[in-house]
């Protein structure tokens, strides 16, 4: 009977142990998610917060690179047209236009009625304009970045440089080309894709770069002037010299003729 209430005693102990226990670790659980509100854990990223952006190369708070993330997603490939003339003269001021827009989706089936209502394309912009038409297929994105550039030229933009890219009609720039020099020269368009942030920062996203070689015709008297000025030092002095002395050796037969000219006698009745 003694050996039965020690077995007895023995097992309540164990049981009044393993309750404390489960007690403990319930406490301990529901004092750690005590510590961090429920709304917390629930909460989004702050957009304030800085990250490194691939896009953009660089550290932007989440909202900024998101923003230029989407830019950079929307952008595709896109159709440009642009118009040289065949022959340029230099020091004669031309004109050239570039224009882009997004490529024109369309059905085998689409009827003609809606063909005719399709957006103008960069060739229809262009249609009429002096000189050959390139195309070609740059990256396009919302707003875009055009530059024309030439070692040889001097060129004067006619529109802002940023431009906004309609889905409904191509977008034109045009500048004012003036040629320097004469030969084989480069003309160097490059289209850009760009993003903005909330700020209205600007940053470059995708670019494309276009190289067209041109012909510069000169003048006969251009091709003239350029013949004396190529010519060495040496070759200037000495045409100088014999410039001079061709007035001098002139100037010099009028005075003798001058002196041989026969006078009037006074005593000589007319």
């Amino acid at each position: 009977m003694a050996f039965a209430r020690h077995i007895l005693g023995l097992a309540l102990a164990i049981a009044v142990s393993a309750c404390n226990e489960t007690a403990m670790d319930g406490a301990t659980s529901s004092s750690m998610a005590s510590d961090v509100p429920e709304e917390a854990l629930m909460a989004p990223a702050d957009p304030g917060e800085t990250t490194f952006c691939d896009v953009a190369g660089r550290r932007l708070t989440l909202e900024d690179c998101a923003d230029l993330t989407s830019a950079m997603e929307q952008a595709r490939q896109g159709t440009a047209a642009f118009n040289v003339p065949e022959e340029l003269m230099r020091d004669e001021t031309v004109n050239i236009r570039l224009s882009i827009g997004f490529p024109a989706e369309t059905r085998p089936d689409e009827p003609e009625k809606e063909m005719a209502l399709r957006p103008r394309t960069p060739q229809d912009e262009l249609a009429g304009q002096p000189g050959t038409i390139e195309t070609y297929t740059p990256i396009v994105g919302r707003i875009m970045r055009a530059e024309l550039t030439g070692d040889g030229f001097h060129i004067e933009p006619m529109n802002p440089a940023e431009q906004t890219v309609s889905d409904r009609t191509a977008t034109t720039w045009e500048w004012a080309v003036t040629p320097l020099r004469h030969g084989a020269q480069e003309l160097a368009l490059r289209t850009v894709v760009m993003g903005v942030t909330a700020d209205g920062t600007r940053y470059a996203l995708l670019p494309t770069m276009h190289i067209e070689q041109v012909r510069i015709e000169r003048t006969t008297w251009q091709a003239t002037m350029d013949t004396f000025r190529d010519l060495p030092e040496v070759f200037k002095v000495l045409t100088a010299v014999l410039t001079g002395a061709t007035a001098l050796l002139a100037a010099f037969w009028a005075f003798r003729k001058a002196l041989r000219k026969p006078k009037d006698d006074p005593g000589k009745k007319p």
